[in-house]
């Protein structure tokens, strides 16, 4: 079978460069799985973000970094020109 068309992304609030040393993953849901690693240096387009609670520091940014789009660590990109409040964009629930 063909695959479908792939859906649009959603549109950037801001852009974002990857702050890290090394290899940063970017995943499905915030602690999920591993779907594209961005090196240092990348720059993402940040769409929205979500704030955890599994540690005091747990805000994840959901980015579009050429077709992909995923959860990356907030904690290790470095934001520009984002307005203040970035709008909250929590992952799909889990299916068991």
């Amino acid at each position: 079978p063909t695959p479908g068309p792939t859906p649009p992304q959603e549109p950037a609030v801001c852009s974002g460069t990857v702050a890290a040393t090394l290899r940063l993953g970017l995943r499905s849901a915030p602690w999920g799985l591993w779907v594209s690693g961005l090196e240092p240096g990348d720059v993402v387009d940040i769409v929205g973000q979500y704030q955890g609670s599994d540690f005091p520091d747990d805000t994840w940014y959901y980015v579009n970094y050429g077709a992909i789009s995923g959860y990356a660590k907030a904690l290790w990109i470095e934001s520009t020109g984002c307005p203040s409040e970035i709008p909250q964009r929590p992952p799909a629930p889990r299916i068991y």
